[in-house]
């Protein structure tokens, strides 16, 4: 619900951009303007996705919006904005949820789900979550963010993670890794 809006809406768009900001650790830049919602062409939405998908069409927002931070929001839709399992969108003329969406890695790399719980399963199935996980893990222990001599601790141990290792294991690899004595990127 944090990533909810006051007027009873989901924030697809805030769910979506935390999911890949902070569980996959995406490098998304600075957004386009937002561009001015006309009031009119709302009512003819009949789900927060068609209004979204519309909002986020036009070319300065669809690269990164239709291939990484809709699908994410998207799968949250049957939770609404409190978080209560929802099969019809309250707001609106009460479409069906569809919940069904695909994350691209990239173009040969595409994750397909149904929901949210789909999607989650699916991402702790990646390299890439477990990276991310490991790569919060050795900035928080070092103090400082991570930066190239990094790559290859984070690399295996995302790999090693993936594979089953415990946190307490990764605490003990991180926290005696050479990188340790290092304390600033300058």
């Amino acid at each position: 619900s944090h990533h909810s809006k006051s007027v009873g809406l989901t924030g697809i768009i805030k769910r979506g951009h935390y999911v890949s900001e902070r569980l996959l650790c995406a490098q998304l830049g600075t957004a386009p303007p937002v561009p001015p919602e006309d009031p009119a062409s709302a009512q003819n939405f009949k789900t927060d996705r068609e209004r979204v998908s519309a909002q986020t069409a036009p070319a300065a927002c669809a690269g990164c919006h239709l291939k990484l931070l809709n699908p994410l929001g998207f799968a949250f839709e049957n939770l609404g904005p409190a978080g209560k399992w929802r099969t019809v969108e309250a707001s609106g003329s009460g479409g069906a949820i569809n919940a069904v969406d695909a994350y691209s890695f990239d173009d040969s790399d595409t994750l397909n789900f149904d929901g949210a719980v789909t999607l989650m399963k699916k991402l702790t199935e990646r390299v890439e979550l477990h990276q991310c996980y490991v790569k919060k893990i050795v900035e928080a222990l070092y103090g400082r963010s991570v930066d190239a001599s990094d790559a290859n601790l984070i690399g295996d141990l995302g790999e090693a993670s993936l594979q089953g290792m415990s946190t307490k294991d990764l605490f003990i690899e991180i926290l005696s890794n050479n990188q340790m004595t290092l304390r600033s990127n300058q």
